[in-house]
């Protein structure tokens, strides 16, 4: 990687789970210049993520920002939020003091949503470069991981996941049965068996 590259700041839309720690570690260990940034978007579990990416900014020694989308983001069934991540990105944007850099989700295969595909990517691509003639990159590096690879990663490069929340429901205690809770799980036992 290039001294040019180094220096090239990443906004990582941060949850404060498994994904976007990987994501930070990913842009940390390559050298970029990393903010992080959580969105209040009227979810349940808020306290939680923000507890959680407080300590993940400790833990890492980054600056991270906390944004407010509003009118909150209602979920749509149990699964998630219709636009979330389209409207994260649209935000994320304008904490870019050169409106130049690259802004990043901690997004990957296996869900069955739109805006965590590839296409997504590429579509928001076009309106950025719209707003920026191609000075801001959407990047998401583990878009074609499944969520085991993902795990893997973490586990691969000891990431610090008893610091992460990765809940849908409880606003700071996990649930423990949905499908975020059962990925922590997951990432527990095989953390266990090794």
């Amino acid at each position: 990687m290039n001294v040019k590259q180094r220096k090239t700041p990443v906004i990582v839309c941060c949850g404060g789970g498994i994904d976007s720690t990987a994501t930070l570690h990913y842009y940390l260990s390559r050298r970029f210049q990393v903010m992080a940034i959580h969105f209040d978007y009227g979810q349940s579990p808020l306290a939680g993520e923000r507890l959680a990416c407080q300590k993940l900014s400790h833990h890492f020694g980054i600056d991270i920002r906390f944004g407010e989308i509003r009118p909150c983001i209602l979920p749509q069934n149990s699964q998630g939020y219709f636009g979330r991540n389209l409207l994260f990105l649209l935000s994320a944007i304008n904490y870019f003091q050169e409106k130049s850099g690259l802004v990043s989700l901690g997004i990957h295969t296996g869900t069955p949503f739109y805006d965590c595909s590839i296409n997504f990517c590429n579509d928001v691509q076009v309106i950025l470069n719209g707003y920026a003639g191609g000075r801001m990159l959407i990047d998401v590096p583990f878009v074609e991981f499944s969520k085991n690879q993902v795990i893997d990663y973490c586990i691969e490069n000891d990431l610090p996941i008893e610091l992460t929340f990765s809940c849908q429901i409880g606003p700071l205690v996990a649930c423990g049965s949905c499908f975020s809770c059962l990925h922590r799980q997951d990432y527990d036992e095989r953390k266990r068996s090794m």
